[in-house]
């Protein structure tokens, strides 16, 4: 169940206006905890816990919050070394516990966790209950429950920890804790602390505002002028139940929160050393990297323009080590295990190195300035806008750096050599502290979020989310979304759930084979017993078919009873799942109209070719055809129902503005539902025109291209829909996306053929090409589908093969582009690790189509629905009709992208795998998963 649901019940956008100043960082390796006892007891039955919280350290037991007498009476909630939640009460020595399937490995973002407890409920299980980011956890591994009027231990007289296990005085939290409210006496569900924005879909915190009863709390950790209890530990709730901070400083309050997120080093990225790893600490801020060996990291975000500063502080080295510190860009998408971002093992784009003072350029070494060391602070001034990097020491700028390339850009630290470690300390704008290395200066940055030791230069901000740019797609479930259903065997079926209406539905058989069901509304769907239907086959389009998708309708679509023996969508209790996508809300264009001379005077459209040609317009869609080229001065267009232009003019949805051959002049047209075949031809002259088909199928006529196509284009959200007619020879073809497509899939609807992939990611996308239906690698066809010399923002080239342009056959392309923040388009290598290759996206993702290009293996989809947490571990393969599967082919979900958690496809050691990418939530506004 995704947090976009609370959208759809109408909730507000208030808790935009609630702003998170402060969280407390806490560092296992200080022992870092806050700690109470009370002087009486509460209500032990009844109680809420609510807090927000980012990891630091994973896979190692760390406890959140904890209240305990002894080793048989305790009541505690924590993270397992399995990355699970265990919110366990003990009496007794009896354990009653909610632990959950899902795992929580995302360190890049905030979870809110909710423990609810009432023991006086007659119903077992309303009396201990988990939510995480607003949705109750129903999935468990173990869930056992108090006998009804148990006594927990939390309000008892005993310790109350917050960040470790009291008594036994271990288990220390490593990570960050803002908004912890514990309300004593009532059982409230996450509304009384969150609310969904209902402008980005993301779950925001809010200030709770009801009782807190006898031994309740509220810790905002806004107070950092001390680290005592009136101070760092004190109880904003009016309650006076002050913690008692141990072992922080006051640097450990820092500005990293749940509405303003910031960049820490990317514990998820893997290793860049054969031979050691990378250790991290203070939240991830600090990293001790291998004593053999490489050990590089980056920052967890990316950005591809603006002006970014970011500090690092020299902690240790050993004498032969060079330490850097440095940014990359360009294809930070391919981060991987033992393979940096520069794309050679030790290497980065753009480094300033400590012992020696020189730049490093994609491995080239020249002289630059200063060296520096121990007790340095080193700063990163990256101005995407200008092309330029500018590193300091101490606050001297060493000088400008131009650079070249473009794409996502990441600030990160490491060391190049083996023989020894570094030790450095970053700071994106959380910290001017260093983690108490130094005296917090609190410079402000130019946006008044960061706290940096030195001020940053004009101009450039901190590293956090409240200073990146709101994405072009807010929400990216009103664009592509996965609905799933059960089969009932019921003509009409109506499948609902969909912010849209799909242009382009996916349909596959979840629990037992079947076919790839493939429809769209530019080929249209059909009708009676003629629906029209692909698989994932070569063979050609299906248009005999029975009991079909009768309708793409908007939040869904209408079945048939599905009587059918080769193509099922609606089987009683069968599930299905659906992958949809929006090739645009409506249909439209303006076309720009010439007359020229071909054996008498003809209209022609966008400069094309042809004179003449019939035009594919979609009912509901609105037309403009621009008549101010001077050649229409005596040719004024206008609409007709016979080509002889007998019974009169056309004119319902009909507008005119102007004078033909003068600026400004237009004629528009709304198509109407049902309308009949048009003519389009001169009001005062005959023969020139030719025919308008009014498509209850969606698309419009595109003449960007050599040939003619009908398009359904989304540019906004980098997808379109084209069909189109082979000629037999080199042409281009328009797609509308306005931008150079980034992977297109393509197939032959009149002959049987394989489905053809042209993706960005492939080892020479100009000469190399892949099979959705096929299992194959990579290789070089003896004649290309494509021609990706002449892609353009506007066309697409094919060849004479028949794949793509044989004469008179008929084809469908889905196109793509990236969108940052809603998809992406890349490729990685695999490392063969459970600690597996890690991408960023810059998304937290609803679905990813994995292959390998360089061996044979199967295509994969993974979704966020059929596995809505992680690990993700069913999938479904395009090339095959196997019902869904599970196994360990496990990836994460993560809030900036994706990391692969299995020892094969997708990430068999060595293989080079493309992917295609869409969006839950844009991290910019993403939850941890």
């Amino acid at each position: 169940m995704s947090f976009y649901d609370a959208i759809r019940v109408g909730a507000s956008g208030a808790a935009a206006d609630f702003e998170v100043q402060r969280s407390l960082r806490f560092n296992d390796d200080d022992s870092a905890y806050l700690s109470r006892t009370p002087s009486s007891a509460g209500n032990r039955k009844t109680l809420t816990i609510s807090f927000w919280v980012k990891r630091g350290n994973l896979s190692v037991l760390k406890q959140l919050i904890d209240s305990r007498a002894d080793g048989s009476n305790n009541s505690e909630i924590n993270f397992k070394s399995d990355n699970a939640i265990d919110a366990k009460v003990k009496i007794g020595g009896s354990n009653y516990r909610l632990t959950t399937n899902r795992l929580f490995r995302d360190p890049s973002a905030w979870y809110h966790i909710v423990w609810s407890i009432d023991t006086t409920q007659a119903t077992s299980t309303n009396r201990l209950k988990l939510y995480i980011n607003g949705i109750q956890e129903t999935s468990f591994s173990t869930a056992t429950y108090p006998s009804q009027n148990a006594d927990t231990n939390f309000n008892n007289t005993d310790v109350h920890s917050i960040g470790r296990r009291s008594v036994e005085n271990d288990n220390y939290f490593d990570g960050y804790m803002a908004e912890i409210n514990l309300v004593d006496g009532f059982q409230y569900d996450p509304s009384y602390f969150g609310e969904t924005d209902a402008i980005t879909g993301q779950w925001n915190p809010k200030k709770y505002v009801g009782s807190y009863g006898t031994n309740g709390f509220y810790l905002n950790f806004s107070d950092n002028s001390g680290t005592t209890a009136t101070t760092l530990g004190k109880d904003s709730s009016g309650n006076g139940n002050n913690f008692t901070p141990n072992n922080f400083v006051t640097g450990d309050s820092v500005k990293d929160s749940p509405t303003n997120n910031f960049c820490t080093l990317n514990a998820n990225q893997g290793v860049y050393s054969a031979t050691g790893t990378n250790t991290y600490s203070e939240g991830n801020l600090k990293v001790v990297t291998p004593n053999s060996g490489t050990g590089n990291v980056f920052g967890n975000m990316s950005f591809t323009s603006g002006k970014w500063y970011a500090e690092a502080y020299v902690s240790g080295y050993s004498s032969v080590e060079r330490f850097i510190v440095g940014a990359s860009g360009g294809v930070i998408d391919t981060i991987r295990a033992e393979q940096n971002i520069g794309g050679n093992a030790g290497a980065i784009d753009v480094s300033y190195f400590g012992q020696t003072g020189v730049k490093n350029i994609s491995g080239s070494e020249s002289s630059y300035g200063s060296s520096y060391t121990v007790g340095d602070i080193v700063g990163v001034a990256l101005d995407l806008d200008n092309r330029t990097i500018n590193f300091y020491k101490n606050n001297t700028a060493q000088g400008t750096i131009s650079i070249a390339s473009t794409g996502d850009w990441a600030i990160g630290t490491g060391d190049t050599s083996g023989g020894g470690g570094s030790t450095m300390v970053m700071n994106y704008g959380q910290d001017s502290s260093f983690a108490g290395a130094k005296t917090a200066q609190g410079n402000a940055d130019g946006n008044g979020k960061g706290d940096f030791y030195y001020s940053p230069p004009s101009g450039f901000v901190a590293m956090c989310s409240a200073n990146l740019p709101d994405p072009t797609i807010l929400l990216p479930n009103k664009h592509f979304d996965t609905l799933l259903y059960t089969g009932n065997g019921t003509n009409s079926r109506s499948i609902t759930g969909l912010e849209f209406q799909p242009d382009w539905a996916w349909i596959k058989r979840r629990n037992g084979a079947g076919s790839h069901v493939l429809v769209d509304s530019v080929r249209g769907l059909g009708t009676g017993d003629s629906f029209r239907v692909l698989d994932i086959t070569t063979s050609a389009e299906f248009t005999d078919r029975n009991d079909q998708v009768r309708s793409l309708n908007n939040g869904g679509y209408t079945l048939d009873d599905n009587t059918d023996d080769y193509f099922y969508v609606n089987v009683n209790g069968q599930t299905y799942v659906g992958w949809n996508w929006n090739a645009g809300d409506t249909d439209g264009k303006t076309y720009t109209v010439t007359v020229v001379d071909d054996s008498g005077n003809k209209y022609r459209f966008d400069g094309f070719g042809t004179s003449a040609v019939t035009l594919d317009l979609a009912e509901g869609g609105t037309y403009i055809f621009d008549q101010s080229d001077s050649s229409n001065a005596t040719h004024p267009l206008r609409f007709y129902t016979a080509a002889d232009k007998t019974g009169g003019e056309y004119t319902t949805g009909v507008t005119t503005s102007g004078t033909a051959g003068s600026s400004g002049a237009t004629v528009t047209i709304t198509i109407a539902a049902s309308a009949p075949t048009l003519f389009y031809q001169c009001s005062s002259h005959a023969g020139m025109g030719g025919q308008i088909n009014t498509n209850s199928t969606l698309g419009s006529s595109n003449f960007d291209g050599t040939i003619q196509s009908t398009v359904k284009a989304n540019a906004s959200a980098g997808f379109s829909i084209v069909s189109y007619t082979g000629t037999g020879s080199n042409a281009t073809i328009g797609h509308g996306l306005g931008v150079t497509p980034s992977a297109i899939i393509l197939k032959a609807r009149d002959r049987s053929d394989n489905w053809w992939v042209y993706h960005k990611g492939l080892s020479d996308p100009a000469t190399k090409a892949i099979q959705l239906n096929n299992t194959n690698a990579e290789f070089t066809p003896s004649t290309s589908a494509y021609n990706p010399s002449v892609f353009t923002s506007s066309v697409f080239g094919v060849l004479t093969d028949g794949s793509s342009n044989a004469s008179g056959e008929k084809y469908i392309s889905y196109f793509f582009s990236e969108v940052a923040g809603y998809s992406k388009f890349g490729s990685y290598t695999g490392n063969g690790s459970s600690d597996g290759t890690f991408v960023f996206t810059s998304f937290k993702p609803a679905l990813v189509i994995f292959k390998n290009t360089s061996s044979t293996e199967a295509w994969s989809m993974f979704d966020n629905k059929r596995d809505p947490h992680n690990p993700v571990a069913k999938f479904l393969r395009p090339s095959a009709n196997n019902a869904d599967t599970s196994g360990s082919n496990n990836i994460d979900f993560l809030s900036n992208g994706f990391k692969t958690r299995t020892t094969n496809n997708p990430n068999s050691s060595g293989a080079t795998y493309i992917y295609l990418a869409f969006a839950e939530a844009p991290f910019r506004n993403a939850r941890a998963r």
